[in-house]
């Protein structure tokens, strides 16, 4: 069984919702701020717990300086053109 399939709780809520913003956001991961806006979470502190514990269980990876840089293990996401704009 993978890591994600233990996720329980605020874990599984904090993990889906990065991958659902970046799916939505053309891979750009949602800052600390944002997780808390779209949570039950109310501090930075508890949303960098959780994502340490994703980190730890092999989820995600933390970039030191960038929060906008959480990269999901296993997760691509590409920019797709619209149909408005032509190929070169």
């Amino acid at each position: 069984m993978n890591n994600k399939g233990r996720l329980t709780g605020r874990h599984k809520v904090v993990f889906d919702l990065i991958v659902a913003y970046k799916k939505a956001n053309d891979g750009i991961s949602p800052t600390l701020r944002e997780i808390i806006l779209n949570t039950d979470i109310t501090s930075t502190s508890v949303v960098k717990w959780y994502l340490n514990n994703l980190e730890n269980l092999g989820l995600i990876e933390v970039p030191k300086k960038s929060y906008r840089g959480i990269k999901v293990i296993g997760g691509k996401w590409t920019y797709q053109k619209g149909e408005d704009e032509q190929s070169t």
